[in-house]
């Protein structure tokens, strides 16, 4: 998870490139539960959004959904499979209605047109995207499924607090059944670290939810 001053930093960076190129973007308004791309399109811009929630899913070999990412007010997305010359790995789906805009981009040669700046900027959300991803890739082979599902709701918490996360979305973040999700919360709503009397799941005392982790 990034430090308070690399988030600082990033946001700066976001506010910047936007100012470059914002008189190229589009806006567009998305209902919940709409695909803004599916995996396997081809690229034909990139996005930032607004308002709302967009998630990022990979569907897996044996049919799961996993939630591979979350983007939120003022995040730039789409970008990654558009300057790799791929297709999209993922599909980004509307999560909370969201409004975004869309620069219609479709090959590196049109931004390097455009906006020949923009490289320097994805390069650095890409090397903070791929340090996240590294770090999740050690905790999911190395972290038991409890301190993931502890750790999972802590950030969900802290960084997206403003969407009511199912059980079912924790798993698909951390790697974890729903079922497995639901029992680790139960056994942390019976410490008094996640609070007793809800259908859901709300953070009541973080402090005893880090107690409650098995690598302690």
């Amino acid at each position: 998870m990034n430090s308070a001053c690399n988030i600082i930093t990033e946001k700066k960076e976001i506010h910047t490139l936007l100012q470059l190129i914002q008189k190229y973007g589009h806006e567009k308004e998305y209902s919940q539960g709409q695909f803004i791309y599916r995996e396997g399109e081809k690229p034909s811009g990139f996005y930032y959004i607004k308002s709302g929630l967009v998630g990022l899913n990979k569907l897996s070999w044996n049919g799961k959904q996993r939630l591979l990412r979350v983007y939120s007010e003022q995040s730039f997305f789409g970008y990654r499979s558009l300057l790799g010359q791929d297709h999209y790995y993922g599909s980004a789906i509307v999560l909370k209605p969201c409004r975004v805009l869309f620069f219609p981009f479709n090959s590196i040669e049109a931004i390097q047109e455009k906006v020949p700046d923009v490289f320097r900027f994805f390069a650095s959300f890409l090397c903070a995207e791929l340090k996240d991803a590294e770090l999740r890739i050690f905790r999911s082979s190395s972290v038991k499924m409890k301190d993931r599902v502890i750790d999972s709701l802590i950030y969900l918490n802290n960084f997206h607090g403003h969407y009511s996360w199912t059980y079912r979305e924790v798993g698909e973040f951390c790697g974890g059944e729903t079922e497995t999700v639901i029992r680790i919360c139960n056994q942390l709503k019976k410490s008094g670290a996640l609070k007793k009397e809800s259908r859901h799941w709300k953070i009541i005392d973080e402090k005893k939810l880090l107690e409650s982790k098995e690598s302690n």
